[in-house]
């Protein structure tokens, strides 16, 4: 099993000549995000068809055979996470034409599996989640939505010269992964020596260090899978200062963490081992989109341990960005400042002996879930929806009291969003 990528990408690329917006889609823009609320036994092999539709632009998913059939080539980004049920694993994969993208593992009963991609997919090619060797039971409800599924076509430009050229900005995002298990010891940079993407030449193989060609709003993922017990933690840093921590404590346990964050010319970004000794399967992906003057983002994470009660709303205290002004830190209510599909990702840790149970709600509404039950669990979810102008997003407690670790200088529980499309 191999779990394993570091992504970034641009959200928002700023110049001083010009700007544009490579998120902002054509009418022919390409967008899905599902959910499955009911409980799945999935057998080798067989493909995970989600019951309910969150969005569907272009009608390219299809609820009944749970695949999607690329409508247009492009650049794709892709998004998915489970939970597994009480006592059972979960193994998934992400598939292009039967031919594994990336995987997907949650082992302890509750466990949470995710993981993201982007990858260029042609016209005509079918993506899917599948289970993996053995029979995958994943944990749903009507009022329960932890299992999603979620992609959009990011540019129909497919190479670096076509961005240069017919868009008034590059496009600048990289994918690279842990080719095999290695061990790392206290403090060591996670070298993600096997390239997949490299556009813009920002990452560099041999250090694991992504060197910022082009200033602007870039998000960023890391997936990290140990081999061994024990808790080890590893954080995610900006010119030497922490910017997103995460933190894996069971046997084969695989956690994301995923941060916006601004970046200059020059900046040097990496991901680095906190304590401990394990021996890892990872990845790591990054990405830049370019911007509109009316584009809006926001990313918020929280510093110090939360007792949140249920129904609460939790309010992040930490901005790492807000374009738009959009999120209050006061009320943790993100007010839609412009109508149109919004890219949502929740991320949160547990307290030792202790649970967490919340949702991404919009006007009070459920849209999906995110839970975590074992000591220092991590809970998350993503989910691409269309809000209109007005609409208030909160992360809220669920059914009673949660407990969420921090601290200062660990950055675990965050919450990120940014507008794909105004259409």
């Amino acid at each position: 099993m191999m779990i394993r990528y570091f992504i970034c990408v641009l959200v928002l690329g700023i110049s001083a000549s010009a700007t544009s917006w490579f998120h902002s889609p054509s009418p022919s823009q390409v967008a899905f995000s599902a959910g499955l609320t009911h409980n799945v036994a999935l057998g080798k092999g067989r493909t995970l068809c989600f019951n309910h539709i969150f969005l569907n632009i272009g009608n390219a998913y299809n609820l009944k055979t749970g695949t999607f059939t690329c409508p247009r080539s492009g650049v794709y980004s892709f998004q998915l996470s489970a939970l597994t049920q009480k006592g059972k694993e979960a193994w998934l994969e992400l598939t292009v034409n039967g031919k594994l993208i990336v995987s997907a593992w949650g082992r302890t009963g509750y466990a949470t599996a995710t993981n993201a991609v982007i990858v260029r997919v042609r016209k005509g090619d079918r993506v899917r989640v599948q289970a993996r060797r053995h029979t995958t039971r994943l944990f749903g409800r009507a009022d329960q939505v932890y299992t999603t599924f979620s992609g959009y076509l990011i540019s129909a430009r497919c190479s670096w010269t076509e961005f240069m050229v017919q868009a008034r900005g590059p496009l600048v995002y990289f994918r690279a992964i842990l080719p095999k298990d290695t061990t790392y010891g206290h403090r060591s940079t996670i070298v993600f020596s096997q390239v997949e993407a490299n556009n813009g030449s920002g990452y560099n193989p041999s250090s694991g260090v992504f060197h910022v060609p082009i200033a602007g709003l870039y998000l960023m993922k890391c997936q990290l899978e140990t081999t061994n017990h024990g808790t080890s933690e590893f954080f995610l840093e900006k010119e030497g200062s922490d910017q997103s921590v995460l933190t894996i404590q069971h046997h084969y346990s695989s956690k994301t963490m995923s941060v916006i964050i601004h970046l200059n010319v020059g900046d040097h970004v990496l991901v680095r081992k906190r304590y401990d000794i394990k021996t890892l399967h990872s990845s790591a992906t990054s990405w830049l989109h370019s911007p509109s003057p009316s584009q809006v983002a926001f990313s918020a994470g929280l510093t110090h341990n939360v007792a949140l009660g249920k129904g609460r709303t939790l309010c992040f205290n930490h901005i790492f960005l807000n374009i738009g002004n959009a999120y209050n830190l006061k009320t943790g209510t993100f007010t839609c400042p412009r109508s149109g599909v919004y890219s949502f990702q929740l991320s949160a840790l547990t307290q030792k002996g202790k649970e967490a149970w919340l949702e991404l709600t919009v006007n009070g509404k459920l849209i999906v879930s995110a839970w975590g039950r074992t000591d220092y669990a991590t809970a998350t979810n993503a989910v691409i929806v269309r809000v209109r102008r007005g609409d208030k997003v909160r992360v809220q407690a669920r059914r009673h009291t949660t407990y969420l670790y921090e601290r200062a200088d660990a950055v675990y529980t965050t919450i990120s969003s940014y507008l794909i499309s105004a259409r």
